[in-house]
């Protein structure tokens, strides 16, 4: 995933030649997938993990969410965790270009697969706003040029959005992103921050005075 620098809040790495996705022991795979989502509803997440030959399911969820540590450019990984309509419209492109990367497919027949699976049906839009979660602190992503330390932030799903549409300012701390501009894929990026203490424990509004 491609995620542009905004105002200093990512930090950047340098990329390994020749990078190949890392592998992790099945147990660190999993807690990286859930510490996208919140609790309590990541601990009742469908998982899904990666090994040599691609994705398989680790853990059956309840709720209709799944959680995933995705791979994209080498050397990226990055926790994601969907809501329902998202684990059934996103997250099978992600297992399948991830597959497809593993076999040592050029990113021209990834993107050719993709574009295939969308005229054919087997892929769509989401139906519906939702939200992937991606609040790890550990999202190792890329820029096009660098290995990048994503901040936590939400993705709302926006098909076919591009930025100009919904006013986004470039480098300005108060601008959402749009991430696969024009894609029916696409998301608008909002930055989260710690939210504090005193707004943690508020109760209901106060009744408007007749």
């Amino acid at each position: 995933m491609i995620f542009a620098a905004v105002l200093g809040l990512v930090a950047y790495l340098s990329i390994p030649e020749s990078l190949p996705y890392e592998i992790l022991d099945a147990e660190r795979e999993i807690a990286l997938a859930k510490s996208a989502g919140l609790a309590p509803w990541n601990e009742e997440a469908t998982i899904y993990v990666l090994g040599p030959e691609g994705y398989s399911k680790a853990k059956e969820g309840t709720n209709g969410f799944a959680c995933m540590v995705g791979r994209s450019e080498p050397g990226t990984r990055w926790p994601v965790c969907f809501d329902p309509i998202g684990a059934k419209t996103i997250l099978p492109r992600y297992i399948r270009e991830a597959e497809l990367r593993l076999q040592g497919k050029t990113e021209e027949q990834v993107r050719q697969d993709t574009a295939r699976r969308f005229l054919s049906g087997e892929y769509r839009a989401p139906s519906r706003t939702g939200i992937s979660y991606m609040l790890s602190t550990e999202a190792v992503t890329s820029n096009g040029k660098d290995l990048i330390l994503a901040p936590p932030h939400l993705m709302i799903y926006a098909p076919n959005v591009r930025s100009e549409e919904i006013g986004v300012v470039d480098r300005n701390a108060h601008s959402p992103m749009v991430l696969f501009e024009g894609d029916p894929h696409g998301y608008i990026i909002v930055f989260v921050r710690d939210t504090p203490p005193e707004l943690t424990n508020l109760g209901p509004l106060p009744k408007p005075v007749k």
